[in-house]
Formats: C-alpha cells, sequence, structure tokens
C-alpha cells in the first residue's frame, strides 16, 4: 500500500516522530516540529515530536507528493 494514499484519505493530521535532539531546548523555535512534552505510546519513556506533513516526508527521503494547495493546508497546525 501506498503510504501517501493513507496519509491523504486521513485528512488534515500530524505525524508523530521521535524526537531527534539531545535536549528538549533544541526543539525550541523549530517552526516544523513542536516537542510533545508528555510520554505517549509507544516507547512511553522515548522523547517525541510532532512533525509538520512536509517535514515529515524530508525526513523519509520523499518528495512530498501532494499539490501545493493540500501542502499548504497540512502545513497548518
Amino acid at each position: 500500500m501506498m503510504y501517501n494514499l493513507v496519509c491523504a484519505a486521513m485528512g488534515r493530521h500530524v505525524h508523530i516522530y521521535y524526537c531527534r535532539a539531545d535536549a528538549e531546548a533544541a526543539c525550541t523555535g523549530n517552526k516544523e516540529l513542536q516537542h510533545l512534552r508528555r510520554g505517549i505510546q509507544p516507547n512511553f519513556n522515548r522523547a517525541k515530536d510532532l512533525l509538520t506533513h512536509s517535514l515529515f516526508w524530508k525526513r523519509n527521503g520523499f518528495k512530498d507528493p501532494y499539490s501545493r494547495e493540500e501542502q499548504a493546508n497540512f502545513g497548518k497546525w
């Protein structure tokens, strides 16, 4: 199954990914992610971030398959 089809079917949403920073302060001021201050499953004790749709696609090595209009909509928090 192609992930972009699943992503499109979900409508507007965020992506949750493991935090790559050594300290929470490194996530401050970044317009493409927000650090989650509380733990969530899976791996409750591992830090996670909310990523914009665009950053999610960049980190996974793919070109965002959506139109500019859809990208703008997904880019809103």
